[in-house]
């Protein structure tokens, strides 16, 4: 199994945890059923929503566009190897 595989399966297994904790609630508090599991499935899908939201910020402000990583690879492997912007790999 891939990584993406397990994440997508403990991502769906919360999601569904979250909408059964709310069906039962309701239907302890003598909601009927398809009222109670229609506000379960609800906040699963709001909760779901909230994520994917949050990872496109964290997507659109981390990422960097391909031809700026390109240049930045470039550069870095034309720098000459004594290059004083590298103070950390000098040796003595």
């Amino acid at each position: 199994m891939t990584t993406q595989q397990v994440g997508g399966a403990l991502g769906l297994s919360v999601l569904a945890s979250f909408a059964a904790s709310q069906t039962n609630g309701l239907l302890a508090a003598s909601v009927a059923e398809p009222a109670a599991l229609t506000n379960g499935y609800q906040l699963s899908f709001a909760i779901g929503a909230g994520l994917v939201f949050i990872a496109l910020v964290v997507a659109g402000t981390v990422l960097r566009p391909a031809d700026e990583a390109e240049e930045d690879a470039l550069q870095a492997r034309d720098r000459p190897l004594g290059d004083a912007a590298s103070p950390a790999a000098r040796v003595r």
